[in-house]
């Protein structure tokens, strides 16, 4: 009966213990897997937030090389010189025009502020026309701000709606103005101006299939937003994001400033979150099934252990060795879960986007290829690390020679990934691979419990820029070993205890 008892209780007890883990798993799961996406939004959003900067400001720079070629063209200056009609500027002015659908317009006006050639069109891509009716820009604030700059220097606005005799245009036009003076022998001519649409342009900026972008100049309005109805409307970043992942990357137009806002998108984090509940699920399911069986194994070989212990005091040591096992085993499950975290999360945002771009119709072959070979290498890379803990786990009692440096690397496989996670920095200093004849499992458990020791001291201490040292040398026909760590050091009342049998 008591025997009975035992072995219910052992049972339950195992279940209850492995419940405990498969939750703990769970939990941290959980809690890494929002880090990991936090992380990973910043880092796609740095990233394509990098790429827009780049064609905006490759987009500025190539409007202002074409304004100062056009201001250094011999037809050009010939007709600044000369102030009357040339058929060559007019045909350069309309084919620059021809060439550049987003011009708006092309004007040059002389050193009294008068225009005296203007050509320009209503909308991207119409028809250009030669304006007859020309103003006098003498009292307009930038002219007179230009007139007064170098030769060279270029004017560029701010990102502005059209105005046209002292109106805002409806509908609403997004532009830019760039400007440069025309000098001829240094002395001041007029100014050659270039108006460009930017709509279309700033359209295809904030275009992104993962994120909303929007676009924000220095007075706090929206220049471009991805719900058109709010252009130009006062803009509120924080109700914008509405506690999404977002950030924000600085765009410049000459020395205004302009924000570029990329906030998570609400469909894809939906879809994000409705995979990582169904893979939770799928890893926890398959964590109840795996403990049942560990559980009625594990439980069906320990319930001799009654009878053992009953007749023999000295077992006692195998039921001790037996828990230190279950132990590891604990540890090696959460270091595989720590392991699977990160191809996980890769594979779950592979299928994502796979299936964002299915959707929009806008899969290649190619793309598809790539996406499966990848998520196949995150998979093959979670079978080696199963493979990995296997072996290094693997009883084996025999003496071979090994390198030293090998059977450090096999250790770093095991714990290579909480130490980077921790952001400890590990070194390794060997001239050359050192030989040596011993229990290569047994070797490597010692090196395990020395480099996670040094973790746990940098970690509980909180040292900043945490370091493990390991220096492997020959000496003397000796081998030396040193794991060196900037955790302060052992305690005094410690060291005297160091080697002695463990309680």
């Amino acid at each position: 009966m008591n025997k009975l008892k035992f072995g219910i209780k052992l049972f339950f007890s195992y279940i209850i213990f492995t419940l405990i883990l498969i939750l703990s798993i769970a939990v941290v799961h959980l809690y890494f897997s929002k880090e990991q996406q936090t992380q990973q939004f910043l880092k796609e959003a740095k990233l394509q937030s990098g790429e827009k900067k780049e064609k905006f400001d490759a987009h500025i720079k190539m409007k202002k090389d074409a304004l100062l070629a056009v201001s250094q063209n011999e037809q050009f200056l010939d007709f600044t010189f000369k102030a009357k009609e040339n058929y060559f500027v007019d045909l350069l002015f309309l084919t620059l025009m021809e060439a550049n659908k987003d011009y708006m317009q092309m004007r040059y006006i002389d050193k009294n502020g008068l225009e005296l050639l203007r050509f320009e069109r209503d909308r991207e891509s119409q028809k250009i026309k030669k304006t007859q009716s020309l103003q006098d820009k003498a009292q307009r604030d930038y002219f007179q701000e230009i007139s007064k700059m170098e030769q060279n220097e270029v004017f560029i606005s701010n990102i502005d709606l059209n105005v046209e005799h002292e109106k805002v245009e409806i509908p609403h036009k997004s532009v830019i103005r760039f400007a440069t003076p025309v000098y001829i022998k240094e002395k001041f001519k007029g100014i050659l101006i270039i108006n460009v649409f930017m709509d279309a342009f700033l359209q295809n900026i904030i275009s992104s299939t993962l994120y909303d972008i929007s676009l924000v100049n220095e007075e706090g309005y929206f220049i471009k937003h991805h719900e058109k109805e709010l252009e130009w409307t006062k803009a509120d970043i924080k109700d914008e994001a509405k506690e999404k992942k977002h950030l924000l990357q600085p765009l410049f137009v000459g020395v205004h400033k302009v924000d570029m806002l990329l906030v998570e998108n609400e469909a894809t984090l939906q879809k994000t979150k409705n995979y990582n509940n169904k893979m939770i699920g799928v890893i926890l399911l398959f964590a109840v099934i795996m403990a049942l069986l560990f559980t009625v194994i594990f439980t069906k070989a320990l319930k001799n252990i009654f009878d053992l212990v009953a007749l023999q005091a000295q077992r006692l040591d195998t039921l001790l060795q037996n828990q230190s096992k279950l132990a590891e085993l604990g540890e090696m499950v959460a270091n595989i879960a720590h392991q699977w975290r990160q191809p996980l999360t890769r594979v779950s945002l592979i299928l994502q986007n796979l299936k964002a771009f299915k959707t929009k119709e806008k899969m290649s072959d190619k793309m598809f290829n790539d996406s499966m070979q990848s998520a196949l290498s995150q998979i093959e890379f979670m079978s080696n690390t199963v493979d990995n803990f296997r072996d290094f786990y693997k009883n084996d009692a025999s003496k071979t020679e090994f390198f030293i440096e090998d059977a450090l690397q096999s250790v770093l496989n095991i714990i290579g990934e909480p130490i980077r996670h921790s952001n400890i920095k590990l070194s390794i200093n060997s001239s050359q691979k050192t030989a040596l004849f011993a229990n290569k499992n047994e070797f490597s458990q010692v090196l395990l419990n020395l480099i996670v020791n040094a973790k746990d001291a940098i970690e509980e201490r909180a040292v900043q820029d945490g370091k493990i040292n390991i220096n492997i040398r020959e000496e003397n026909g000796s081998i030396i070993i040193e794991v060196c760590d900037n955790a302060l050091g052992i305690e005094d009342e410690l060291k005297e205890k160091i080697f002695g049998p463990l309680l």
